[in-house]
């Protein structure tokens, strides 16, 4: 009885807090999100040649600093100019203002230890995408810097190390190539053949010296036999 004397009172708010309700939300201003998960990690440490020279992240006791990147000038005003959000050569206020406006829209949170989410928020949805892809690919330039840098200069110095390794290696091997063209007969590969020759040589020396002694002995004999028959002709 009690309930049915408090019929109104119960039935008009049920029928009338979901119209009041659908009013206030077509009068409230949208708010649209849209987030990118980024994976800061160093592959240098997964490569024993380079872990010395790698760089930690720290991602976690650098949150601090990575937000104040986020929506530092350096980045966001690259952002405004990559996207046309301002005009070559604009005044101070503009870009003040440009940045601003995208500082109070994004925001950075730590997700384990080596993944960061980026958010963006704005009041329409169209373009936020490319937005925050912009957002994202200046802020990863600015957090792996260090670490870019330093891998950078340790290509440049070992690539010079190796430059001047070849250009030795190439001396040597001309130097390499230099001797052997002149001491060709005096290499190791040819010592086989050398000797197998040389023995063949002695052969031919010892039946040659053997052929010297017969024709000596033949001239002596008929040096003789001149030497007895008419003497004029011996001498």
């Amino acid at each position: 009885a009690a309930g049915w004397r408090r019929r109104y009172l119960i039935i008009l708010p049920v029928l009338m807090l979901p119209v009041l309700g659908g009013l206030v939300g077509s009068f409230v201003p949208h708010s649209y999100e849209t987030r990118m998960s980024v994976l800061v990690q160093e592959p240098g440490r997964f490569n024993p040649f380079l872990e010395d020279l790698s760089v930690r992240s720290n991602l976690r006791d650098r949150m601090d600093g990575l937000r104040a990147l986020l929506t530092s000038r350096h980045v966001l005003l690259g952002v405004a100019e990559d996207l046309g959000m301002i005009q070559p050569g604009a005044s101070e206020s503009e870009q003040a203002r440009a940045v601003s406006g995208l500082s109070s829209s994004v925001s950075v949170q730590l997700i384990g230890q080596e993944m960061v989410e980026l958010r963006y928020r704005a009041r329409r949805p169209e373009g936020m995408d490319r937005v925050l892809a912009r957002i994202g690919q200046r802020f990863i330039e600015r957090v792996r810097g260090p670490e870019d840098a330093s891998l950078r200069d340790s290509v440049a110095f070992l690539g010079g190390q190796i430059q001047d390794a070849q250009n030795a290696l190439n001396q040597t091997e001309q130097a390499l190539s230099s001797f052997k063209s002149t001491h060709a007969a005096q290499l190791p590969d040819m010592r086989a053949a050398n000797l197998q020759r040389l023995a063949q040589m002695r052969e031919q020396l010892a039946d040659r010296e053997v052929r010297l002694a017969g024709a000596e002995a033949e001239i002596a004999s008929i040096s003789s036999r001149l030497l007895q028959t008419d003497p004029v002709i011996g001498r």
